[in-house]
């Protein structure tokens, strides 16, 4: 996992957010052009910490954090079959605390959004306020488990092709997005990311467990299970608000999912899938 801090660290900053990005989309793909409206337009965003986190094999751009006097990039280790999500939100954990985050404010879409809201529940002082897009709490259904799946394996055999990275933006960004600049984004940042960790990401996102109704408590409330936030809050979690974007509005940057508005879009191009490819059992 890559964690970058633009501007001030944490430690310094009287505000901190926090970015978690999506399986098959790097930071500049989910929220690029959502933090660079905010940096312009709300004020308190000016003198933030940013603190991004990208899931393995979202190499793109890895030349601007080479490490200095080594002249190269560290290899990813073998890609997993699947990667574990549970898994990834302990990551996370630890990966805020290794640049100093001590409350921030989540933003998370779609599979970012899962991942913060399990990291939440996992360390209940990580988050006092969370911006969440497509927020799924469920496992999933079959359509979209099958669809995953057989894009994995296209990936994990074949690589990158025209028609994966077409159906990477239109499995997980909602139809409007899929269609938008947004979605040409995704595709061309494809081309850089390794298409085995990829296949990984998909196929244990497609695994991902339910976010229980203890996990979300926890996340919420806190409790002594997990652990509880600042005393001066009465035990509870350091999240105090959450606000939900609607996934398929224009402009908010924060596109990802919405499995319902996408599934025509995606069985028309699973319908354009190479000789090899087997997509019977992915239906709307």
């Amino acid at each position: 996992m890559r964690v970058t801090v633009s501007g001030r660290m944490p430690a310094d900053a009287r505000l901190t957010l926090l970015t978690v990005s999506n399986p098959g989309a790097d930071t500049t793909a989910c929220y690029g052009r959502f933090l660079a409206q905010a940096a312009r337009d709300l004020k308190p965003v000016v003198n933030a910490s940013v603190v991004s986190v990208d899931l393995p094999g979202m190499r793109s751009h890895s030349e601007e954090f080479a490490a200095e006097g080594d002249g190269g990039i560290e290899e990813l280790p073998q890609a997993p079959a699947l990667v574990d999500f549970s898994g990834l939100s302990d990551a996370i954990v630890d990966c805020a605390a290794a640049v100093g985050v001590c409350e921030a404010v989540g933003i998370g879409a779609h599979a970012g959004a899962w991942l913060l809201v399990s990291a939440q529940s996992r360390r209940p002082s990580l988050l006092r306020g969370l911006v969440v897009s497509g927020m799924t709490v469920g496992p999933p259904k079959s359509g979209e488990a099958a669809t995953l799946g057989s894009l994995a394996w296209s990936l994990s055999s074949s690589g990158w092709s025209a028609w994966s990275r077409r159906l990477l933006a239109g499995s997980l960004m909602s139809t409007t997005a899929a269609a938008s600049g947004m979605g040409k984004t995704v595709e061309a940042g494809a081309l850089d990311w390794d298409p085995a960790w990829v296949a990984a990401l998909l196929a244990g996102w497609s695994s991902r467990p339910l976010l229980t109704e203890e996990v979300l408590s926890s996340a919420v409330l806190g409790s002594g299970r997990y652990g509880t936030g600042r005393s001066a809050r009465g035990g509870a979690s350091a999240l105090q608000s959450v606000m939900l974007l609607m996934p398929t509005v224009s402009g908010t940057g924060l596109p990802m999912c919405n499995v319902r508005a996408d599934c025509q879009s995606s069985c028309a191009l699973l319908a354009q899938a190479p000789a090899g490819v087997d997509t019977s059992q992915c239906e709307p």
